[in-house]
This record gives C-alpha cells, structure tokens and sequence, in this order.
C-alpha cells in the first residue's frame, strides 16, 4: 500500500513541474507574441529560443519561430520549424496549413495541397484553409478546382471580403462577368472607396461592354487615388481599342506615363511614351512645360489662357496636352515631387 502511495505522490509531483515549465512557457511565448504584433522581431526570436530551451518538447516556442521566420521571408527555415511542430503533435493544423502556405510561396504547390489537405482533414470547417489551396489551385492553372474552394470558404466564412475578391476574379478568368459581377457589387456597397474593387468592376462591365459604366469605375478609382497608374491604363485602353477616342486615350497614356515615373528627376530633356496607339511619341522639354505651368498659375492665369497661349507660340498637340495635365496637378496640389 505505501508503494502504490509513493508512486502516486511522485506522478504528481512530476505533473506539478511539467504545469509550472508550460506555464513559463506560455509567459514566454507570449511576450514574444506581443514583441512580435510590434514588428520586434529580434526580441521576438529571442523569446522563443527562450521557450524552446526550457521544453524542447512543446510545440509552442517552435510555432512562434516560424511565423516569425515567414514573417521576413525566411521560408525555408519556417518549414523546419512548421515541421518540428507538427512532429511534437500532428493534430495542429495550423501548422500543416502554415507549412503549405510557405510551400505555396516558394511555388511547391503539389506539396503545398498535402499540407492543406490535411489541415482541413483535421479541421473540415476552417474557411481560410479552402481558400490557400483555391490559391494553389489557381496558380497551376486549375481554375475550376479554385473556383470551388473559394466556394466553400465564403460558405464557411461570407464575411471575409478577400475571398469574395478573389473569386470574382477566377470567375472572371472563367468567362463568367456576371456572376463577377454580382460579388464586385456587393464588396463596393461595403467598402465604396476600395480603389481596387473599382477597378475590377470596371474591367467586368468593359467585357459585359458596358463601357459607359466602366468608364465611370475607372474614374472613381483614379480619383480615390490619382497616383497609382493602373486606373490610367485601363482608362486610356478601353478608349484607345473600344470607344476609338484616341484624344482621350492619349490624356490617359501621359497620365499614366507621369505617375510610373517613381521620381520626378530634377532635369528630365524628354520623355518617351510607347503604346500601341504611337509608334513613338516623344515629348520634348518636360521641365519646361512644368516651369511654364508653376509661372501660369502664379500669375493667376486660368487654365484656358495657358493653353492657349502655348498653342500661339507654337508647341506641339502633345506638349499642349501634357502641359494641361501639368498644370492641373500643380494647381491641385497633385504633382509629385
């Protein structure tokens, strides 16, 4: 009897250590957590070598290590730790899932669908899992597999906009603008000042041709952000090849043009701009047209006066018109210096 009780005595003993070790552990890893969310991530690492030298065996400390690893893109040694995690205890599935995602990353997508593929056997009903392997889907070509994936993850989740993004962007791919249509419409009632879902739906109605209305989309995107350089491109295309509106077309290549320019260097002779609609066009004096523009608007010189004034000294269509995108940009405080 004195046997059986000094063995129980000392498993309770043993449980009691490993309890207080968890707990420090936990402590730990938490800090490293909170060290982490702050975009600290030397002290981050260094707690989870901390929480990995205490308990080697709990999988916590190793976990953390790799979403920092993933973190900055060390991918290779977040696939070691995913690993050690998953070898202390199969049954994490975010641990499967995150490893597929670094696999997917570095573009093993067969390898990447195992891993997936047994995190959702672990948890069936874990949105975010259905929509990395429509991801890989996707990106090996396999449009319709992605397509019902993205399915069942806005089944399991219909709240989170990226998958609804994203599937109208494989339904796109499928050649079905409606039912894109139908997604885009409900993101932007949501969220109207999304530059990008604007633009989506703009490309939707141009291959519904409704170019009235993606016109419109595109304008809205350009104006929620008149320095990214995409509205401007999709603009100046459908003019060019759908409405044969070369003028407008043109307007949306030099606007496009100054806005892929990272910086405005401080002597720029010229410019050239090569699109389907010129072979080369080249506009001359750049920094001129500027200067001019700057001089205008000083004087208190209205827009009309200044064109009209360049075209009677002699400048050319093309210097006329990226003189009045000019002068708009720094009359409205849009030019980038």
């Amino acid at each position: 009897m004195k046997k059986l009780l000094v063995i129980i005595a000392l498993h309770a003993s043993i449980a009691s250590v490993g309890q207080t070790v968890n707990i420090r552990v936990d402590s730990i890893v938490n800090f490293g957590t909170q060290e982490f969310l702050a975009r600290n991530f030397e002290a981050a690492f260094d707690a989870t070598f901390e929480a990995i030298r205490i308990a080697p065996k709990n999988p916590k400390g190793y976990f953390l290590r790799a979403v920092i690893a993933s973190k900055i893109e060390l991918y290779d040694d977040a696939i070691d730790d995913f690993t050690e995690v998953i070898l202390l205890d199969s049954l994490i599935s975010d641990a499967w899932y995150n490893r597929g995602i670094c696999k997917g990353i570095l573009e093993d997508y067969e390898d990447a669908m195992l891993d997936i593929n047994k995190a959702i056997l672990i948890a069936p009903y874990e949105a975010k899992y259905y929509a990395e392997r429509g991801r890989c889907w996707y990106a090996i070509g396999r449009i319709e597999s992605s397509l019902l994936d993205y399915n069942r993850a806005i089944q399991f989740n219909p709240f989170e906009p990226d998958y609804v993004y994203n599937r109208a962007i494989i339904l796109l791919r499928l050649n079905n603008p409606n039912l894109a249509l139908v997604d885009l419409n409900n993101l932007i009632s949501e969220n109207p000042a999304n530059q990008q879902y604007l633009l989506k739906r703009g490309q939707c109605k141009e291959s519904l041709k409704d170019y009235r209305g993606a016109i419109s989309d595109y304008k809205q995107a350009i104006n929620i952000d008149p320095s990214k350089p995409e509205g401007y491109h999709k603009l100046g295309t459908l003019y060019e090849f759908k409405q044969k509106d070369t003028t407008s077309a043109l307007v949306s290549y030099i606007k496009l043009m100054y806005y892929s320019i990272p910086k405005v260097p401080k002597k720029l002779d010229e410019v050239e701009i090569t699109y389907s609609l010129f072979d080369h066009i080249v506009v001359p004096s750049y920094e001129e047209l500027l200067s001019l523009a700057r001089l205008a608007i000083e004087r208190k010189r209205d827009i009309d006066y200044f064109l009209r004034v360049l075209e009677e000294i002699g400048y050319a269509r093309d210097e006329i018109l990226l003189a009045e995108q000019l002068y708009l940009m720094v009359k409205t405080g849009g030019l980038l210096e």
